[in-house]
């Protein structure tokens, strides 16, 4: 069952990586208005957190903060449109109401970037926001960019549920480097693989949770590239500040059994290798000979 699960994730993510390399697809989402769309309240889940004040608070904070940093990172890291509009849903299809209420080609105009929550046990991502920092089974936070039409372009997974400001920069910058790929016809397979031999170079920072089923000698011979263990927090600010000298594996979850890991440079976000694994476990030999074939 397992191995069934990694093979659907895999050939959905070849499938992605393979339309990813369309050049007129890409010519065509940046000539559109990007339009951001902002996470709101929903009357009936403040209705029901009414009772409990605090976790009506901590709704209202999870939202509030979720749009402040998707704006921020998308002013700092998105490379493709330079006045982006940002909407709420409900904003959203009064647009739409309009465009066919005036019969105006309002869907070639537009293209947008949102953050869609799915889970097993929640209807909706304010559900689960209630609780901060609390990952149940199947849930899963992704960043979509679609036409207007709802036509799916391109996507990632983020890391947490209640993203912070990290995971925002990394996916930010995952789809805005996918979508430089498309203008070359090139899938994220072609640019780790472009990208890797530069991690010869540069520090992979691990934490000992990522490495804690290898023992030392084996990550010497399996990794011979410069790497340090450290905390996450070191991890994080390497992203955060883009610093030149690393380069890290991030997990994102892509179903509740089935994690991405990509190893990205800090300076850029670019891809330099990838791997999907069980869960999110820790690193084994197989993973790292894996990763370390981009970098030859």
């Amino acid at each position: 069952m397992k191995n069934l699960i990694l093979t659907s994730i895999l050939m959905l993510f070849v499938v992605q990586a393979t339309f990813a390399g369309d050049k007129q697809i890409a010519r065509e989402l940046k000539a559109r208005t990007l339009i951001v769309k902002q996470i709101s309240e929903n009357p009936k889940v403040v209705k029901k957190l009414e009772k409990d004040p605090s976790k009506l608070a901590t709704y209202r904070k999870n939202i509030k903060e979720s749009n402040a940093l998707l704006k921020k990172n998308v002013q700092k890291h998105w490379k493709h449109h330079t006045s982006p509009l940002y909407k709420t849903a409900a904003e959203i299809e009064v647009m739409k109401a309009q465009e066919k209420e005036k019969k105006k080609k309002l869907r070639i105009a537009y293209t947008i970037l949102s953050m869609d929550f799915f889970s097993e046990k929640h209807a909706t991502r304010e559900a689960s926001a209630v609780k901060t920092n609390e990952h149940y089974t199947g849930d899963a936070l992704y960043l979509y960019l679609r036409f207007w039409d709802g036509v799916e372009i391109i996507y990632t997974s983020i890391p947490h549920v209640i993203p912070k400001d990290v995971d925002l920069v990394y996916a930010v910058r995952y789809l805005s480097n996918q979508v430089k790929g498309m203008e070359f016809d090139k899938n994220i397979t072609d640019l780790c693989a472009e990208n890797g031999p530069q991690v010869r170079t540069k520090t992979l920072l691990l934490t000992a949770f990522q490495i804690s089923n290898l023992k030392k000698k084996d990550l010497l011979k399996v990794y011979p590239y410069p790497y340090k263990v450290v905390d996450q927090s070191v991890i994080d600010k390497a992203v955060l500040t883009s610093d030149p000298k690393y380069t890290v594996i991030i997990s994102s979850d892509q179903s509740d059994t089935v994690v991405l890991k990509t190893m990205i440079l800090t300076a850029t976000g670019q891809f330099a290798g990838y791997i999907t694994s069980i869960k999110r476990t820790a690193l084994s030999k197989k993973d790292l000979k894996q990763l370390v074939k981009f970098c030859k």
